[in-house]
């Protein structure tokens, strides 16, 4: 056994219990080209690896007070679906290894941009902030032609506009997390990325969840995710029973350790960091599949 295969699985870890994500990004890749794994097999083996270390995180941030359940329940369902099915298309016969790396690679590229580009949650604050301002310096300032007189309906209610407001937003809600639960669980069965790249912000710019329960749940919703899509495909593909529980003991360090730091470190610049060495490794399988 090589150092590689020793220090990889447990970066693994640290990268799902450190960030909320990033682990089957890694595991795939770990597995084609460092333990020779096929890589239809590489992505059911890497789900099923996920699926436990992503738990023992969940279980970790939980006992931090890191996990929402209620926003978890949102994702879920429609991630454990969308996984099944991709997981049961990947498994069609015109779906070949080099089609899946190829869209593996895709997959990475994007999700490390992402991580490079996308605001953190204290600068869409200071937006609204801003907005919210203007507003109010709006409301206080009217315009010296406006009709400053208000004629009521005596049976009007002033909450129901509000209450109709509340009401749709709760719905277009529902639906967001609905589209991107079952896009990142399609994603995660056809290409084996777990998806805390969409996850996490998505909990933090629409669930309004802090960014460390953010991590925390996403763990939740990988869990469930990466077990879906084991299931999917359990029987369909040849796993190396060995090199998985190998591979997921080592992950479990790495894991126990990125949670027990997750308190610590600064999110914003590991998230950056994390993904400029993502957007490496998808360079490097897509010039390893079309060279």
């Amino acid at each position: 056994m090589s150092l590689f295969q020793i220090i990889l699985p447990v970066i693994v870890g640290i990268s799902l219990g450190l960030i909320g994500g990033g682990g089957t990004a890694l595991a795939v890749p770990v597995l084609v080209y460092f333990f020779d794994q096929d890589p239809k097999s590489a992505i059911g083996m890497s789900l099923g690896i996920v699926c436990v270390v992503s738990l023992a995180g969940s279980i970790s941030h939980w006992r931090q007070h890191n996990v929402r359940l209620e926003s978890a329940a949102f994702f879920t369902p429609f991630t454990m679906l969308g996984a099944f099915i991709g997981a049961k298309v990947a498994t069609l016969p015109f779906i070949t290894s080099s089609v899946q790396l190829f869209l593996f690679s895709i997959t990475i590229l994007s999700a490390s941009l992402v991580m490079i580009f996308k605001k953190s949650k204290e600068e869409i604050l200071a937006l609204n902030s801003s907005l919210d301002e203007t507003d109010a310096f709006q409301d206080s300032h009217p315009r010296p032609n406006s009709n400053t007189h208000t004629h009521s309906h005596p049976n009007s209610n002033p909450n129901s506009n509000s209450d109709q407001q509340n009401i749709s937003i709760s719905i277009q809600m529902l639906l967001t997390f609905a589209i991107l639960g079952l896009f990142v669980g399609i994603l995660t069965g056809l290409v084996g990325v777990g998806g805390g790249f969409l996850i996490v912000p998505t909990l933090v710019y629409l669930g309004k969840v802090p960014i460390r329960q953010a991590i925390g749940t996403s763990l939740v919703v990988i869990f469930f995710n990466s077990f879906s899509g084991f299931l999917g495909y359990l029987g369909k593909v040849e796993m190396d029973w060995f090199v998985i529980i190998l591979f997921t003991l080592l992950s479990l360090v790495g894991v126990v350790i990125g949670s027990h730091f997750s308190n610590r470190m600064p999110k914003k610049f590991l998230q950056k960091i994390f993904g400029i060495f993502l957007f490496g490794v998808g360079l490097w399988i897509l010039w390893k599949e079309l060279v």
